[in-house]
This record gives C-alpha cells, structure tokens and sequence, in this order.
C-alpha cells in the first residue's frame, strides 16, 4: 500500500462538492418554483392594517347608540370592514339617515351610506349602530372587523362589550 499516494491524491474531492452544489441549486429552485406555483407568495402583502377605532356607547332613553370612529392609522376600503354584533341593528353614517335595517352584520360601506364601495375609512369617519325595533343593544358585543380583499385573511380590529 502506498501510504504517500493516499494524503496526495484528491481526484474525489471535486465530484463530490459538484454533487452538493447540484443537490443546493435543484433544492433552491423548486422552492422558489413552488411559492410561486401555489401562490404563497401573494398572502404576503394581505396583513392587518394598522389602525385604531374607538367604539363609544350612547344609552338613550328608548334609543341605544354606539358610535364607532377611526382614530387614525392606515386608509382601509370601506368594504373591507365590516361590523357585527351578537344582537340585530340598525347602522347609519352619523349625522346621515341612511340606515341598515334588522342585521348582525354590515359592512361599514352599507352603514356609512355611499353609493358603491371602494371609499377610503380615514380619522375621523365614523358610522353609528343603533338598538333593533324594541331590542337593546345592552350586553351585546360588537366586533369592526378587516377582511382582506378577494378573501384569506382577517382580523378584529376592534371588539366592545356593551354595558348591561
């Protein structure tokens, strides 16, 4: 046995380290292929805006109101939010009479009363819930919440217990 030809001879160092390079390269590829393939590369840019909302409860006399109001933050599209709530109301822009009669849910473009949807929620907008024909809103829970256009992901935003 030739002990010196042993530590000098390097003819199998190079098909290896070309095999790992191919095995890395194959590997990166069809990751790469794959994100696009299925698409997940497109719920990246689908994440929760960052905005904030107050929710203020009015109890009148034979009226129970909760004023919701964009306090600042992102721009969302108005048919983007939507406002729910455990027991059935009415919802109007406040200061407007355009309602939306007998739900549990609306979306704050229904509520805010403008033709179409499509329209930036911005600080300062805001729309008013108001207690269903002869039911109150006491102890009801009212959640705004963002949905992502065309669908996948949403969040609640903001959620309010009202006061029994």
């Amino acid at each position: 046995m030739k002990l010196k030809q042993l530590f000098t001879d390097e003819d199998a160092v190079s098909p290896v380290i070309g095999v790992i390079l191919m095995v890395a390269i194959t590997v990166i590829l069809a990751a790469v292929i794959g994100t696009f393939v299925l698409g997940l590369g497109q719920n990246v840019q689908k994440t929760t805006p960052q905005a904030s909302f107050s929710m203020k409860f009015n109890d009148g006399n034979t009226v129970d109101w909760i004023n919701v109001t964009d306090d600042g933050g992102q721009t969302i599209k108005d048919a983007n939010l939507n406002l729910t709530s455990t027991v059935k109301y009415k919802a109007n822009k406040s200061g407007g009479s355009f309602y939306v009669g007998g739900k549990t849910d609306a979306t704050w473009a229904a509520a805010d009363g403008v033709t179409g949807s499509g329209n930036d929620v911005t600080a300062g907008d805001s729309v008013s819930l108001k207690n269903n024909t002869g039911q109150q809103l006491n102890g009801a829970t009212i959640r705004l919440v963002w949905h992502a256009s065309g669908g996948g992901n949403s969040a609640v935003l903001r959620k309010f217990k009202v006061p029994s």
